[in-house]
């Protein structure tokens, strides 16, 4: 057998093995992708009751931040490459899948969404990389007036199969990150989630939750900007955190996995 032939056969196992593996993985019922043509600034996602999961408005980079989780979603600052489109063309996915799915087989099965529908490809890595520390604005005294204990558990929900309850007209839905312009807000999540995947998504670097506080918490943490000029507001983030939830971002370095991308398609079509 010639070398070609051999190269062929073994691409071809590599086929058929990939294929297989794909079958076996958990998957959605029914998965609909569609770019969001909006212009709004407003941008959510997460799990929803009966097992449903839901993107609005968010760029490949954030599902792929979601996907990639360590317990807690990636920073964009850990995801290397990709091409531009990635942070901005903007989608709307909606699957419905099982609602006794567990939290790592609904994980996968927004891994085999990005895989199917992107074709996207990657492996990671640890890197020493700049990063903040969140940690206590007043390490003995009280939280800011905009960060209290949630009534929500996100985590608790989740694993006990428990109904979220409903959200009031222009409210994030329970257990979803909400973004509208220079706002962040969100009710039953953790302050490690406030840390990696909302404020590290602002300020563009991963940020660590050193802050020791455990247990669900909601907040509303807003600033000036172009988007949002309004001169009774702080003008950064940083202050923001500091007045409102009673937070605050100290420069550090440490090792960090990040998420390479080998390989990625704009989304075949629905």
């Amino acid at each position: 057998m010639t070398k070609s032939c051999v190269i062929a056969v073994l691409l071809l196992s590599l086929l058929v093995f990939l294929a297989a593996v794909r079958a076996q993985s958990p998957a959605f019922d029914v998965v609909s992708i569609k770019e969001d043509a909006s212009e709004s600034g407003e941008s959510s996602i997460g799990f929803q009751a009966g097992g449903r999961f839901e993107a609005v408005n968010e760029p490949l980079a954030r599902l792929i931040a979601f996907a990639y989780a360590t317990g807690i979603d990636l920073p964009r600052t850990q995801i290397l490459g990709g091409p531009a489109w990635i942070d901005t063309d903007r989608f709307d996915v909606r699957a419905l899948g099982d609602q006794n799915a567990s939290p790592q087989d609904r994980i996968a099965k927004v891994r085999g969404i990005l895989s199917e529908r992107f074709h996207l490809m990657v492996h990671t890595e640890m890197r020493d990389l700049p990063l903040y520390n969140l940690v206590r604005l007043h390490p003995s005294g009280p939280l800011g007036e905009s960060l209290r204990p949630s009534d929500v558990d996100c985590a608790a929900a989740e694993r006990d199969r428990i109904p979220l309850p409903s959200a009031s007209p222009g409210q994030v839905p329970p257990c979803m990150k909400g973004f509208l312009g220079n706002q962040l807000t969100a009710r039953g999540l953790t302050i490690g989630e406030l840390a990696t995947s909302m404020i590290a998504r602002i300020v563009d670097r991963p940020v660590v939750d050193h802050t020791g506080l455990a247990g669900p918490y909601e907040w509303t943490v807003r600033w000036a900007g172009d988007a949002v000029p309004d001169q009774n507001l702080p003008t950064t983030i940083f202050t923001a955190l500091e007045e409102q939830l009673g937070l605050k971002l100290e420069p550090a370095r440490g090792p960090l996995t990040v998420v390479v991308i080998d390989h990625v398609e704009r989304p075949s079509a629905n």
